[in-house]
């Protein structure tokens, strides 16, 4: 099944680009692309939150290790 999709002028140029530079033959390979890029690299931006600071991220760790190794 084709679908057709619309987008800006910018997008157009920004996938030409893409497609010429990666050596892709279609625009379905370049979106392809970009999807597996945009899954495969995940970012950790923020994953410790606002006011968490590591040394105290890492004694939690250090302490909820020494509590299962009791057992």
């Amino acid at each position: 099944m084709v679908t057709t999709i619309q987008i800006g002028e910018k997008t157009m140029e920004q996938l030409k680009i893409i497609k010429k530079t990666q050596g892709l033959k279609s625009y379905e390979e370049v979106i392809k692309e970009l999807i597996v890029k945009s899954q495969n690299s995940k970012s950790f931006f923020g994953l410790l939150g606002k006011h968490k600071d590591l040394p105290k991220i890492l004694k939690e760790l250090q302490e909820e290790r020494r509590a299962s190794d009791r057992f």
